[in-house]
């Protein structure tokens, strides 16, 4: 295999050894349909930027890699095409916009320049104020001749001739107050470079921008941990080879490199040595000896990166990015051009959202024909991100937004909304990728034109997700971990806007799940689980059930222990059976329909809040009272019982005297007692477990959580204190009656251990799911 140069003179990286392996006979039979054509694309646009603007056309080529420069195939093409782009870019900002003459019947034949570039040549003739002979365009290059001739008569093609040419800085030259030490990259507007800020010793990363005020304006609402910090701006005025003053950001630099580096790190490791987030301090590690920088010491995120799962490692980076988003969008900043070179990371490992040029713009700024598209500060062209970078991360309503303004003669109608949901789904496929290896859809087929290649990533966006080649992973939370991290992909990547989730803090708080994935069980109870089947039937008989079957035992004790320990009259007996079965029978229903009355309007609630609505407080409350709505339903229908069959007894049974009345009392009481006390628990435990979880199910946050928690821990204690008692209180009594046999007492006694033991195990159930809530509510 032949060798070529890497970025910066470096030589080939293992990709490109693991790239060129894929098919050695390309050279000589042409490129395979399997080469991944964008990572050949990449690779030739970052060696030709950091050498600059080639002096001979056919220069060009050297920046491919040897696989395809001597082939014919599609993907050589469409790489030629972005390299002349790329070019012309690059020359524009050494003061000279190079017409598509310097490429023709070179690299390039003459019919075979496309709209695309002659867009491109437009673009930046509009930008830097170059002057455009149309009937030499109309002439040479026939297949854009439509595009020039609308361009003609729309009368946009002559741009804002006071944009300025700024060039291209040498390392150690001397900028005001700055050193360049490296060059980083370049974008439309501007170049960045590692700079040292001489007046203070300390590096920077440099953007020097002829385009920058509407940038500092949008740059200076941003403050937040995760997005790269502007320290300040300068406006310098031009030398000798530029006409124009300057303006210099100069920002926090990080030394980690980027996402886009622990990608290519991690698809040329074996799999056995990937298996845990040391990989990506690996990487970054790499770039840290590049520039003689040690790795932090002591550091709690390289620790915990270090022993994380790559799903738990890949949902923390993404929890860092949604959490810069979400401070973004709160303040009408959209990024609209996410991709794993635009996220830096720190010598921790700590990302930090880079470049939100050209975003500022509300949703309603964003429809056809009026499209912010963010072009980076490492992006390749002007008119677009990137093929092989943006375009392959932007959402499908992006997508049609880019193609309405390329091809308006479109098909596609309507407003297309590029809002926020834009910047979800970009970041989703950027931790797909982390995550995978592979972006979620493959990579689409080279395209001739930038419609073409607009219209081939539209159609991979409705393709099913891929997932072979999965991560192995080493145990069941793990595997677990796997796949809630795909559950939260899959809905963030949805086609339409409406089915992801709604904002960037709810796409944080999902993926903290993942961090914790015995806690996520209680959000998504695994299939065939009892909480799974408790939340399969309907809330009201579930509550039914557990208000019903301890009552029913305690009506049956109390009917038998009364019959037979208390009353010795046959006659006092039978009205006794009479009056207790229809009160029976009629406090059943009773009970059931206040079953149905307090859970429809929870059971209303959770499948408004399943459905995407914000949860209510007061539902919240209620769900978790429910135990104590038990036990006060069931004090009420107890106390009414306790005083309705002595009554009616005493007015039917000659033989019932005062004694036999407030023995009854007492042990409806006492029968009671347990009733109430057993369901509170019960009722309790499934509200905390299986439908409180419900509620925070989206946005996976309760202001009020700690004041519920307290409230569930202090109720249980009283009502634990009670289940205590209760059984000794019922002995003492049936004792001091000298009526109860000792059969009788001691059957209370084994029912008040067993249920003693019963309540302490639901309360130390409840316990462990608000801890194990706590510790995920907790965690920042």
């Amino acid at each position: 295999m032949v060798a070529w140069t890497g970025i910066a003179g470096q030589g080939p990286t293992v990709e490109d050894e693991l790239k060129s392996s894929k098919n050695p006979d390309a050279e000589s039979a042409g490129v395979s349909a399997d080469v991944d054509c964008d990572e050949w694309l990449e690779q030739s646009l970052t060696r030709l930027e950091s050498r600059g603007p080639v002096s001979v056309a056919r220069d060009l080529l050297s920046a491919m890699p040897p696989t395809i420069r001597h082939s014919d195939s599609a993907c050589k093409k469409l790489i030629v095409r972005e390299l002349i782009k790329l070019d012309m870019a690059l020359s524009a900002y050494q003061g000279h916009v190079r017409s598509l003459d310097f490429y023709c019947d070179d690299v390039l034949a003459c019919d075979a320049v496309t709209s695309d570039l002659i867009f491109e040549y437009l673009q930046l003739a509009r930008q830097f104020g170059a002057d455009v002979d149309f009937a030499n365009l109309n002439r040479r290059y026939p297949k854009g001749s439509c595009s020039i001739g609308q361009l003609i008569a729309e009368g946009n093609w002559m741009g804002d001739r006071s944009a300025k040419l700024i060039r291209r800085y040498r390392v150690g030259e001397k900028l005001d107050d700055f050193e360049i030490l490296r060059f980083l990259g370049s974008g439309s507007f501007a170049d960045v470079y590692l700079a040292r800020q001489m007046s203070i010793g300390r590096l920077v990363a440099l953007k020097v921008s002829s385009r920058s005020e509407d940038e500092i304006k949008m740059l200076s609402r941003l403050d937040h941990p995760n997005i790269v910090r502007v320290f300040d701006h300068r406006v310098v005025s031009g030398d000798s080879s530029t006409t124009s003053t300057m303006s210099l950001i100069y920002m926090q630099f990080h030394p980690g490199g980027t996402l886009a580096d622990v990608i290519a790190w991690r698809s040329a490791m074996p799999e056995s040595s990937s298996r845990t987030g040391q990989v990506f301090l690996d990487c970054i590690d790499g770039r840290l000896f590049d520039l003689a920088q040690p790795p932090p010491d002591q550091s709690s995120t390289r620790m915990f990166l270090s022993d994380a799962s790559i799903p738990s490692a890949v949902a923390w980076i993404g929890i860092q990015i949604f959490r810069s988003l979400a401070h973004a969008h709160q303040r009408g900043v959209l990024h609209r051009d996410i991709k794993p070179a635009n996220v830096l990371l720190t010598a921790e490992g700590i990302p930090k959202l880079a470049d939100f040029n050209a975003s500022q713009a509300s949703a309603a700024d964003v429809s056809v024909g009026s499209v912010f598209v963010g072009e980076g500060t490492l992006s390749r062209s002007t008119s677009q991100a990137g093929i092989g970078g943006s375009l392959a991360y932007m959402s499908p309503e992006h997508l049609r937004a880019m193609r309405k303004q390329f091809d308006r003669d479109s098909e596609l109608t309507g407003v297309h909304v590029v809002d926020h949901h834009a910047d979800i789904y970009s970041t989703s496929m950027l931790l797909f990728e982390l995550w995978r290896g592979h972006r979620p859809f493959g990579n689409a087929q080279p395209a001739a034109t930038t419609v073409q290649a607009i219209d081939e990533q539209l159609e991979l966006r409705f393709r099913p997700i891929l997932l072979e080649n999965s991560i192995t992973v080493e145990n069941a939370d793990q595997t677990f971990a796997d796949r809630l991290l795909e559950s939260i992909l899959q809905r963030a990547l949805s086609p339409d806007p409406s089915d992801r989730f709604k904002n960037a803090s709810a796409m944080e708080g999902q993926l903290r799940l993942v961090l914790h994935p015995n806690t996520a069980r209680l959000f998504d109870p695994p299939a065939g689980s009892i909480a799974r089947r408790l939340l399969s039937l309907p809330i009201w008989l579930n509550a039914c059930v557990v208000l019903l079957v301890p009552n029913v035992a305690a009506m049956f004790t109390n009917f038998h222990y009364n019959r037979n320990q208390v009353l010795s009259d046959e006659s006092v007996r039978l009205e006794l059976d009479a009056i207790s079965w229809a009160i029976n029978l009629a406090v059943m229903p009773v009970v059931i329909l206040l079953a149905i009355y307090y859970s429809r309007s929870i059971t209303q609630s959770i499948i408004s809040v399943s459905s995407g609505d914000a949860p209510s407080h007061e539902r919240m409350d209620d769900t978790l009272d429910l135990g104590h709505i038990a036990a006060v339903i069931g004090a009420t229908l107890w106390a009414a019982s306790g005083v309705t069959i002595p009554l009616l007894l005493s007015l039917e049974a000659d033989g019932f005297d005062r004694f036999n009345a407030v023995h009854m009392f007492a042990s409806s009481l006492g029968c009671g007692g347990f009733a109430i006390i057993y369901p509170y628990f019960a009722m309790t435990t499934l509200a905390s477990w299986v439908y409180y979880p419900r509620y925070l199910l989206h946005t996976l946050r309760d202001e009020g959580f700690e004041a519920r928690r307290q409230r569930i821990v202090r109720r249980g204690q009283y009502y634990l204190t009670a289940a205590s008692l209760l059984p000794m209180v019922v002995a003492a009594g049936m004792i001091a009656s000298e009526a109860a046999s000792a059969t009788a007492i001691i059957a209370v006694l084994l029912i008040g251990a067993s249920g003693l033991i019963i309540s302490n195990a639901l309360h130390h159930r409840t316990l462990s799911v608000w801890g194990r809530l706590s510790t995920w509510m907790s965690v920042e």
